[in-house]
C-alpha cells in the first residue's frame, strides 16, 4: 500500500498505449490505438484504479493515440470526477520541456497523471528517479513519489520510483 506522505506529490506518467501505423495518410500526431493499444489501456486502467493513491488530475498530450489512451484511464477512474487536460506541450517534448510543465501545477493538486510519449517520458522518470529504468514500452505506468511539498521545487533525484506497470503482450 502506498501512502502519499505529508509534503509530497504523487507523478504518474504513462506511455500511450500501442498505436497503429496501417493508414500512411495519417500524421504520427493522428495515428489511433491498434488492436494490442486499445486491448492494453484497460489493463492499466484497471492497475491504476486499484492504487491507493488515485490522480486528481489527467493532463495528456493532443495526439490521438495519447488523448485515447487518457480517455481509457478517465473512464477506469470514474470519468464524471475526472476531467483530462491537454497540453500540447507534451507531444514530442524534451526532458526540460516536460519539467518545466510539470513546475507549473498547481501545489493544491497533489497527485497527477500526464499520458504523453517516448523519449521525453523516460529521459524524465531517470532524471526525477533515483532509480534508473530502460526505455519506456508502450502502456507503462510509472509511479513517482517526489520529496518536494511544491510542483516547482522538482529536481533530478527528487523523487521515489513507487511501481512500474506494463500490460500483458496480448492483443496482437
Amino acid at each position: 500500500m502506498t501512502i502519499n506522505k505529508p509534503n509530497c506529490k504523487t507523478l504518474y506518467l504513462l506511455r500511450h498505449a500501442k498505436s497503429s501505423w496501417k493508414d500512411h495518410r495519417l500524421s504520427d500526431f493522428e495515428r489511433p490505438l491498434n488492436k494490442r493499444g486499445i486491448y492494453q489501456a484497460p489493463q492499466i486502467a484497471a492497475v491504476l484504479a486499484a492504487k491507493e493513491v488515485r490522480p486528481q488530475v489527467i493532463i495528456s498530450s493532443p495526439a490521438n493515440r495519447a488523448f485515447s489512451t487518457a480517455k481509457i484511464m478517465a473512464v477506469a477512474l470514474g470519468s464524471d470526477r475526472l476531467e483530462i487536460g491537454s497540453d500540447k506541450r507534451i507531444y514530442e517534448a524534451n526532458l526540460n520541456s516536460l519539467i518545466y510543465l510539470i513546475q507549473e501545477f498547481d501545489d493544491e493538486i497533489d497527485n497527477v497523471l500526464l499520458v504523453g510519449h517516448n523519449p521525453g517520458f523516460s529521459y524524465l522518470v531517470n532524471t526525477l528517479s533515483r532509480q534508473k529504468l530502460a526505455p519506456l514500452p508502450t502502456c507503462t505506468l510509472i509511479q513517482l513519489r517526489l520529496d518536494v511539498s511544491k510542483w516547482s521545487d522538482i529536481e533530478a533525484e527528487c523523487a521515489e520510483l513507487i511501481s512500474v506497470d506494463t500490460p500483458s503482450r496480448e492483443g496482437d
